[in-house]
C-alpha cells in the first residue's frame, strides 16, 4: 500500500480509537457556506451518532457560526476529542 494511504488510514484509526473511552468524539467540517458537526460514541460493534448540527455561515462571519455551533454542543464538548475538516482550494490532508 502507498505510504500516503497508510498514513491517512492510521490517522483515521487514531480518531476512531479516541471514541473508546466512552466520552466520544466530535467531527467538525468547516465549509464555505456552513459549519457542520457530528458527535459519535463507540458502541458495541460500531459507533452511535449522538447528534449532528449544521450552522449556516451568514456573509463572511465564520467565527460567529462556529461559536453558535459550540454553544449548541454545550460544555460537554470540552471532554471529547475534536477532529476537524477544512475545505478550500489547495487544501490537503494535514496532521495536527
Amino acid at each position: 500500500m502507498h505510504p500516503f494511504v497508510e498514513s491517512y488510514l492510521e490517522s483515521v484509526k487514531r480518531m476512531l480509537l479516541a471514541c473508546q473511552g466512552g466520552s466520544g468524539v466530535i467531527g467538525l467540517d468547516m465549509g464555505p457556506s456552513a459549519c457542520r458537526a457530528v458527535e459519535l460514541r463507540r458502541k458495541q460493534g460500531g459507533f452511535e451518532l449522538v447528534r449532528w448540527i449544521i450552522e449556516p455561515i451568514e456573509g463572511v462571519d465564520e467565527k460567529a457560526a462556529l461559536l453558535r455551533m459550540f454553544e449548541k454542543l454545550g460544555p460537554s464538548v470540552r471532554t471529547k476529542s475534536l477532529v476537524v475538516s477544512l475545505s478550500g482550494k489547495g487544501t490537503l490532508i494535514r496532521h495536527v
